[in-house]
C-alpha cells in the first residue's frame, strides 16, 4: 500500500509542467557543498565511462527542477521512502527525475549527492542488458538513467524532512529509460561493471 502511495505522489509531483508550479512548504534545506556536486558528477562520469558512454555536464536549470521536487517531497513530510525509489517524469518532459531517500541516523561517509550517486550505481546488479522496461525495471531504472547514452546533462538537489531524512533528486536531460531501448551498447560485460574495470 505504501508503495502505491509513493507512486501516486511521485507521478503527481513529476508530471510535466507541474513540478515548476508547486509551492513547497517551509522546512530546512540541506546545503550542498560544491565539492559534493563535483564529486557526484565525477562519480557519474566514472560509471558512465565503465560502459563507454560520454560524460555528463552539470546544468543549473536541472538543479532548479530537482530542488523543487526535493523541497516538495520533504515538505510533504513523507516519513520514509524505500531506498532507491525511482520514478520518471512524464513522457513529454525534457528531463527525468530519480530520487533516493537517505534515512535519518544512518551514518553517511560522503556528501548527499555522492551518496545518492552510489545508490543509483548499486542498482546495476538488477540490470542484465535487457531492453527498458523488461526485467525488474523499478529496481534498475536509477542505474540505467544514470548511464543512459543519450543523456548529457545532470542537476541534483536535496532537502531534509521533519524526521531529518534527506530526499536527493537527480534530474537528467535528455531523459533516458526510453521504452524499447537499451541504455548503452550491452557488449560491455556485467562482470566488468561489477568489478569496476
Amino acid at each position: 500500500m505504501q508503495a502505491i502511495l509513493y507512486s501516486i505522489l511521485a507521478a503527481a509531483i513529476m508530471a510535466a509542467g507541474v513540478v515548476t508550479q508547486l509551492v513547497p512548504p517551509t522546512f530546512n534545506n540541506t546545503p550542498q557543498a560544491n565539492e559534493d556536486k563535483e564529486g557526484a558528477l565525477r562519480l557519474h562520469n566514472y560509471y558512465r565511462g565503465q560502459v563507454d558512454v560520454p560524460g555528463l555536464s552539470w546544468c543549473d536549470n536541472l538543479t532548479e527542477e530537482a530542488q523543487v521536487a526535493a523541497d516538495w517531497s520533504a515538505g510533504a513530510n513523507i516519513p520514509e521512502t524505500p531506498d532507491n525509489f525511482t520514478s520518471r517524469a512524464s513522457e513529454n518532459a525534457s528531463y527525468s527525475l530519480q530520487v533516493v531517500y537517505l534515512s535519518p541516523g544512518t551514518p553517511h561517509l560522503f556528501g548527499d549527492f555522492y551518496q545518492a550517486t552510489l545508490a543509483f550505481w548499486a542498482d546495476h546488479t538488477h540490470y542484465n542488458g535487457e531492453v527498458v522496461p523488461n526485467g525488474d525495471f523499478f529496481k534498475y531504472s536509477s542505474y540505467t538513467q544514470m548511464v543512459w547514452n543519450g543523456t548529457t546533462c545532470l542537476g541534483m538537489a536535496g532537502a531534509t524532512n521533519r524526521e531529518n531524512g534527506t530526499f536527493v533528486f537527480a534530474a537528467y536531460s535528455p531523459p533516458g529509460n526510453v521504452y524499447g531501448q537499451k541504455p548503452f551498447n550491452t557488449k560491455t560485460t556485467s562482470s566488468s561493471i561489477s568489478a569496476g574495470t
